[in-house]
């Protein structure tokens, strides 16, 4: 924010992503100044959900990535996910309240910035195919017994049809995307993960 002080009119993100409030806090900035937004490199995502949206003008790079998968979830399914993991009702109420604080600034976000919020949504669908297949990778210490397993989260690549279905004003010098250069852009950013850019809803 400091660094913003000075003005800008143009924004190159290459960021895979981080965490979500830091994100709409540079996202609630950014959208009120208007500025040309562009991605060179990657931008996935907190940094789709929020910062690429947040422009008046998107402009994507040959072989950039620019990547959805998802967002905090309901109020509802959160407690129901911490509650049966034995967290504290405590805690639960805090981080609710928390969660509710952030879904109103995300609406608003989306509201301000013109573009249709059912992107984050529409990413949970759209990776949730390609999820069913995976398989979580785990390691095991066979002298201590301590065992650590991650499942991979697949992202969503909409070609620009889709992502100006949303409401998002973007260009690219590539045109759109087809899926062989997708899987080029991938290879080539090192991201080692199940992508699909099939779209969930008509454009």
């Amino acid at each position: 924010m400091r660094v913003a002080e000075g003005g800008f009119s143009t924004v190159s993100l290459n960021s895979g992503g981080g965490l979500p409030l830091v994100a709409l806090n540079i996202a609630e900035d950014l959208v009120l100044r208007q500025v040309e937004i562009v991605v060179d490199g990657v931008c996935m995502s907190a940094c789709a959900n929020y910062l690429a949206v947040s422009g008046r003008e998107l402009a994507v790079r040959c072989d950039s990535v620019l990547a959805w998968h998802g967002t905090l979830g309901s109020i509802a399914d959160e407690k129901m996910k911490m509650k049966t993991s034995g967290v504290p009702d405590e805690l639960i109420d805090v981080y609710a309240a928390w969660l509710g604080d952030f879904k109103v600034r995300e609406d608003r976000f989306f509201k301000i910035a013109g573009v249709n919020r059912e992107i984050l949504n529409d990413s949970v669908v759209a990776t949730a195919e390609v999820s069913a297949g995976l398989r979580p990778s785990f390691s095991f210490d066979d002298v201590s017994g301590e065992y650590s397993f991650t499942t991979v989260a697949p992202i969503w690549i909409p070609d620009v049809p889709t992502l100006r279905s949303y409401g998002i004003n973007v260009s690219s010098e590539c045109g759109c995307w087809t899926d062989d250069e997708m899987k080029e852009s991938v290879a080539k950013h090192g991201i080692d993960v199940p992508f699909t850019s099939k779209p969930v809803r008509d454009k």
